[in-house]
């Protein structure tokens, strides 16, 4: 899990730290674990790093998208089978990868 994703152009690197606002614009802390590709989409999963209402180890599965100015956005996935799906797919590469190490 060494190589960072390309999405439009820029580069998403694992390991980064985010910054994302909550429903009462609290800024909260987020550890990129993984961005990878699912069905026609670009997803990324995160871990809370201290973020009230998360346990330690849950993870956090946003959608990459586009905005106007063409920079990459994290968006809420859009449905719950999409959600599944998208889950599903990062677990097989993250925990996928950890049992071939």
């Amino acid at each position: 899990m060494d190589e960072n994703k390309i999405v439009n152009g820029q580069e998403i690197p694992e390991d980064e730290i985010v910054v994302l606002l909550d429903e009462n614009d609290k800024e909260c802390e987020f550890q990129i674990l993984l961005t990878y590709d699912y069905g026609d989409s670009i997803y990324t999963a995160l871990l809370p790093l201290g973020v009230e209402g998360f346990e330690e180890d849950e993870v956090l599965i946003m959608k990459v998208n586009e905005d106007e100015e063409g920079e990459a956005v994290l968006d809420p996935v859009d449905t719950e089978e999409e959600l599944d799906g998208a889950w599903e797919a990062f677990y097989d590469i993250y925990y996928g990868e950890e049992e071939e190490e």
